[in-house]
């Protein structure tokens, strides 16, 4: 079960997200909130400037990037929570 601490989380989250927004029809299961949510708990946010999540962004689309690599950059896209970095994520869901 989700503690109070990661409901505060999940509301700031649902709180900045842009105004046109495609929600999956199903939901997301819990485990992979969970999985997300303790992916990111260590990530320092702050070392990523503009130019290298755009390099990253990027990097998304090809083949010879790591699995690992990929999980790392949608986390922080996922958390800028910006329009681009969501188109990005959408398009990289349609393309995987």
């Amino acid at each position: 079960m989700i503690n109070n601490e990661s409901d505060d989380e999940i509301r700031d989250i649902l709180d900045d997200i842009p105004e046109r927004l495609k929600l999956a029809e199903d939901g997301v299961d819990s485990s992979v909130q969970q999985e997300y949510l303790k992916y990111t708990e260590n990530l320092d946010f702050g070392q990523y400037s503009k130019e290298d999540i755009s390099a990253r962004s990027h990097s998304l689309f090809s083949q010879s990037t790591s699995l690992e690599d990929k999980k790392e950059t949608l986390a922080v896209l996922a958390h800028r929570g910006t329009l681009e970095a969501y188109r990005t994520i959408e398009r990289f869901l349609e393309k995987a």
